[in-house]
């Protein structure tokens, strides 16, 4: 019973920092809104699975618990170019469930993304109207995100009825977006995040993502 109540301590404290980062991905997203630069604003539909593992004692037996969350997933994002092929991004990703409905499997970070081929497609909104040369093609790139992955799936008739963990997880991405007009691209993308959780009690969440989407830039 200690060790399946620091198990749930832990948690409660590592959900809390989830909870503090998120918000802070969420008012970078909010202050970009009235800065100068042209900051792209991303939302993401797609596959896979979301998933949670972890230790826990059933029937006084230390037994490895996996659930997962799917096969939907939802994202949205922030991302900054710092040029025409490094890009800077905050990002929020979780899967979804349907039935019943569920979406407590969230992954909220940063990434790091290098577009080559191709520059990245820019084209604002505020130029609608006027002369510009639109290149439609696909602008290909490899990144890196990191942040912190959280999970509390739960299932009223299985023991437990909670599996609950938390950690810092990094994932690789490949993906490719194109220029669609001024102000909107299109963009798919695959990654893998994965995390390890606490000490006390081993265990992990990851995921599977095959994702599109539409970028707005102002």
């Amino acid at each position: 019973m200690k060790l399946l109540k620091s198990k749930t301590l832990i948690c409660s404290k590592q959900h809390k920092v989830d909870i503090l980062f998120s918000w802070v991905v969420l008012g970078l997203g909010l202050l970009s809104i009235n800065a100068e630069a042209n900051f792209r604003y991303s939302a993401q539909l797609g596959f896979g699975a979301s998933n949670v593992q972890r230790d826990v004692i059933v029937d006084k037996k230390l037994e490895t618990v996996a659930r997962g969350q799917g096969p939907l997933v939802f994202g949205v994002g922030v991302d900054y170019p710092m040029g025409d092929y490094l890009n800077l991004a905050a990002e929020h990703f979780r899967g979804i469930q349907l039935s019943p409905f569920a979406s407590s499997v969230t992954f909220t970070g940063f990434a790091v993304k290098w577009h080559f081929l191709a520059p990245i497609p820019t084209v604002p909104e505020s130029m609608q109207g006027q002369t510009v040369l639109i290149r439609r093609e696909w602008s290909l790139y490899a990144g890196l995100g990191f942040g912190v992955a959280s999970a509390s799936v739960k299932r009223e008739f299985d023991l437990p009825q909670v599996i609950e963990e938390s950690g810092f997880y990094f994932t690789p991405k490949l993906g490719a977006e194109i220029q669609l007009s001024p102000g909107m691209a299109g963009k798919m993308e695959i990654q893998m995040p994965n995390a390890s959780g606490d000490v006390v009690a081993q265990g992990s969440v990851s995921g599977m993502h095959f994702l599109v989407g539409l970028i707005y830039t102002p």
